[in-house]
């Protein structure tokens, strides 16, 4: 979010400029979608994504790093919790990291790279 308040003085605009803006994942789901159209399991998979997603945005209330506007926007929110949770990966640890156009890589079972992550920067 903080990247994005950037705007075209971020780094990583070009990257976020190129992203998908529309999502079809649990978080974006209403209740009702979860609860009435979807078989039993994966409503209740949805509807974890979902309450996921409501904490997150209440959590940004807490970031002393980014502006009231952009913590009051639930749509931008939404958007930046489908990028994380579509593209990043577990570290282990329980934190989940995002690279950058690394998930670029991701679409075809015949990859030819390796993704390790440095500590350093």
């Amino acid at each position: 979010l903080i990247e994005y308040e950037l705007g075209e003085e971020s780094l990583w605009y070009p990257w976020l400029n190129s992203l998908p803006r529309y999502f079809s994942t649990g978080a974006s789901m209403t209740h009702f979608c979860c609860q009435d159209c979807l078989p039993p399991l994966v409503g209740n998979l949805a509807l974890s994504e979902r309450t996921r997603f409501r904490q997150f945005f209440k959590s940004i209330s807490y970031c002393d790093l980014i502006s009231q506007y952009t913590k009051a926007d639930k749509k931008l929110a939404k958007w930046a919790f489908n990028i994380v949770y579509t593209r990043g990966f577990e570290d282990g640890y329980g934190d989940v990291k995002i690279v950058p156009f690394g998930d670029y890589f991701n679409h075809d079972t015949n990859w030819e790279i390796q993704g390790n992550y440095d500590d350093q920067g």
